[in-house]
């Protein structure tokens, strides 16, 4: 929870913008992108079709970065990052929040 203050403070954010995530709509669809190559993102965001929430899953790999570009920069809908334990410092999990379009 401390991570996520920080973060929130970074971004001059209100905590209402986490409490969306802890407390989502029910039934809200989301639609999961498994760890993909750049070349695969269209078919997977085709599929997608109009899922309001994308969540993406990473593994720490530097390419993480270069998918939540290309997919923030194909699609405006919220993003839920899956990263499990494949961040491990606070770099990356800066860089990730980043690369994504931030809080």
């Amino acid at each position: 929870m401390a991570f996520m203050d920080l973060i929130l403070r970074r971004k001059d954010a209100h905590a209402s913008t986490w409490s969306l995530i802890l407390h989502p709509t029910p039934g809200l669809p989301i639609f999961t992108l498994g760890i993909s190559a750049l070349n695969e993102l269209d078919r997977k965001l085709k599929e997608a079709n109009q899922a309001p929430v994308l969540k993406i899953k990473l593994n720490g790999s530097p390419e993480d970065l270069d998918v939540l570009h290309a997919v923030a920069s194909r699609s405006a809908r919220s993003l839920l990052l899956d990263a499990n334990q494949g961040l491990t410092t606070m770099e990356q999990a800066m860089a990730v929040i980043e690369a994504a379009g931030g809080v």
